[in-house]
């Protein structure tokens, strides 16, 4: 997992919530990144961006931001773990910082994930269209018939 440095994390926290409220008001045109589950890419003139939920095996899931030029150098990253339940609230000295950092990261980052994959996906949609049908008394569905499917020769 790539690490900010301490200049740009403030940055990019400001950078996920604009983006945030961008994709809110349907300002952003973000698009499946090609060839990757659950990640996403939104371009720009002179660089792109992409937002990705990566599920390792033998790690815990995580939320990452990446700022690239066009050719692809990444040149900026927030990254943060998915919290893990149970974990203690007051965790020992020597790792709070980090872990405070971590979680201020998940919360600027997970929102925004939601939201563009609501916004890519349309699962909000589907969700309504589907709550819509069931609350509907009688048959739902559309119905086809045997004849109008294709034959095989």
């Amino acid at each position: 997992m790539v690490k900010p440095n301490s200049e740009l994390r403030p940055r990019l926290r400001k950078i996920a919530q604009s983006l945030l409220e961008k994709t809110r008001a349907g300002q952003a045109n973000w698009v499946p990144a090609a060839g990757a589950d659950l990640q996403y890419e939104l371009k720009l003139p002179e660089s792109r961006i992409i937002l990705a939920y990566l599920s390792p095996r033998v790690e815990p899931d995580y939320l990452s931001l990446r700022l690239h030029t066009l050719s692809g150098v990444a040149v900026g990253a927030l990254e943060a773990d998915e919290p893990e339940p149970g974990e203690p609230l007051n965790p020992p000295d020597d790792w709070a910082t980090e872990r405070t950092e971590q979680e201020v990261d998940w919360k600027a980052l997970q929102p925004l994930f939601v939201e563009v994959h609501r916004s890519v996906t349309g699962w909000d949609k589907v969700m309504k269209d589907v709550e819509t049908a069931l609350a509907q008394p009688g048959a739902i569905g559309v119905s086809t018939s045997r004849e109008a499917l294709p034959t095989r020769p």
